[in-house]
Formats: C-alpha cells, structure tokens, sequence
C-alpha cells in the first residue's frame, strides 16, 4: 500500500518554510513572530474548547482542560525566554567575536559556580 501523505516530508517543509520567513528577522523580530505565534494556537486551543464535539474526536479536550487545572509554580518557558531576553540585551551591538568572548567568559563562570556548588554539597553530606 502506498502512502499518498507523508508526515515527516510535511513537517520538514514546513520547518524549512519557518526558517526562510525568519532568515531576515532580527532576534527581536523572531521573538515578536514566535509569541505571536503562541497566541494563535492558544486561540486555536480555545476554539476547540467551544467545539467541543469535533475537540473530543481528536481527544483535545481532556487533554487541555487538563493543562488549564495544572496550576504551575514555576515556569520554565517563562523563564528561559527572560534569560535570552537578558542575553540578547548584553549581545546587542557587539561584533560576533565580542559575542563568542562573552559567551565563552559566561560559561566558564557557569563551570565554575556549578563545580562549587558540587563542592559545598559534597562536603555538607560528609
């Protein structure tokens, strides 16, 4: 039987579309375009919600009003997207070797406090 729909070809060619449309963006832009990206399938989400005859078919449903009750106290997207956002900020302006020394000075520091951190656990299980 021969497919006539080929899932792995359609998402590579829609992942290859999204790359072309955001080549020319700034990073700024790009992050313009992903949120408002995000508020669309939350939309799309809610939308499915209020059908909810066709949403169940697909098991939309449950699952999302599952996630609606999860309450977290922590959020990590969230939390990512301020730090690249930090990031962004201090590497504006700057040449890309300026760009990879701060990059590279940022991860030795990283290194360093997590190798200390081992250290102060390590000696206050001992």
């Amino acid at each position: 039987m021969k497919k006539t729909f080929n899932c792995i070809a359609f998402l590579d060619e829609a992942a290859e579309n999204t790359r072309v449309r955001l080549a020319d963006l700034s990073v700024r832009q790009q992050v313009a375009y992903w949120r408002g990206r995000n508020k669309e399938i939350l939309a799309e989400q809610k939308r499915l919600l209020k059908e909810k005859d066709d949403a169940h078919a697909f098991g939309f449903v449950p699952r999302l009003q599952a996630l609606r009750k999860t309450r977290k106290s922590f959020d990590c997207v969230r939390m990512k997207h301020e730090a690249q956002e930090r990031i962004q900020e201090k590497l504006e302006g700057k040449s890309p070797q300026e760009q990879e020394a701060y990059l590279r000075k940022r991860s030795r520091e990283l290194l360093k406090h997590n190798e200390t951190q081992q250290d102060l656990r390590s000696h206050g299980q001992g």
